[in-house]
């Protein structure tokens, strides 16, 4: 068992270095921090912390959570146009290095990545790697907060995810969703499923920035933080920053999210002569070459 968990780790380990320069959110903070890596289980230890009990001294008013109204607010707005999302991202590390990134995620699946709109015109179909974290955070509002979280587990690991502590399990939950938020920002089913699973992270703390809403996750330890500011209407990615409590950002992700129609940008996604990009099922493109790893702070 020790044996399988062990080489899916480093399987997992080889197959995030592949994309980690062209996902944003937490995947990509790993490059910054060894700690951001994906904590599956290298022993037996599965047991879990609990805080001590403590006695309420008055009953509250009940308030809903912020991500619990956002997911209400996501899921009332109308059905978006188009058929692709656009993110236009800026990465920032701390010797002044902008790494400028386009990302033109399909709704169909397909992913292509270009580090400029010239590159992404002529890019090849990159990676289908967030296609199954996209399905598990859509499925996550009409299934139990176990039954979801197992989902998003089941998808980060492609379908091999051994039983974890609790705090392990939602280290998965926030790569996960960190990762299928981005390919489905332009998306109300994506974005409501996302802000459905984060709400299941005891340690996920939300707080209100004005027209923005603030999303921390501190259990990577080290001191490490990460904190992703999405828009308070709709839960669209805004900003990504990770890194210590009091200390120069390890990295600092601005976010400019447009959905898209796919055909208007068919020659940036290897199109065919008739004008359209290429259908899943017809023998997928070879991948494309990765964007270079950016460099350590």
């Amino acid at each position: 068992r020790r044996a399988l968990r062990e080489r899916r780790a480093a399987a997992t380990r080889a197959r995030r270095a592949a994309w980690r320069p062209r996902l944003a959110f937490a995947s990509l903070a790993v490059l910054v921090a060894a700690s951001l890596a994906v904590a599956w289980p290298a022993g037996d230890d599965e047991g879990t912390r609990f805080a001590a009990p403590v006695a309420p001294t008055e009953t509250a008013p009940v308030v809903e959570a912020p991500l619990v109204r956002l997911t209400q607010q996501i899921a009332n707005e109308p059905d978006p146009k188009g058929d692709a999302t656009l993110v236009v991202r800026t990465q920032k590390y701390p010797d002044d290095k902008t790494i400028p990134g386009y990302d033109l995620y399909l709704d169909d699946g397909r992913y292509y990545y270009g580090s400029t709109k010239d590159e992404l015109k002529a890019a090849a179909l990159n990676s289908h790697y967030h296609e199954p974290l996209v399905k598990a955070a859509i499925k996550a509002p009409d299934l139990s907060a176990d039954k979801a979280r197992r989902e998003m587990d089941l998808a980060l690991g492609q379908g091999n995810a051994p039983k974890v502590a609790r705090r392990i399990e939602d280290n998965h939950v926030w790569v996960g969703s960190m990762d299928a938020l981005l390919a489905g920002a332009g998306r109300k089913d994506v974005r409501a499923g996302v802000m459905t699973l984060l709400a299941t992270i005891d340690t996920v703390k939300s707080t209100e920035e004005g027209k923005l809403l603030k999303l921390t996750a501190t259990d990577f330890g080290g001191g490490y933080a990460e904190n992703l500011y999405v828009d308070a209407e709709t839960g669209v990615p805004q900003k990504f920053v990770g890194g210590e409590a009091g200390k120069e950002p390890s990295v600092t992700i601005d976010y400019d999210v447009k959905r898209v129609t796919a055909a208007n940008w068919a020659d940036a996604a290897a199109t065919d002569d008739a004008g359209q990009a290429p259908a899943v099922d017809e023998g997928r493109p070879a991948e494309g070459t990765p964007a270079p790893p950016a460099k350590r702070p």
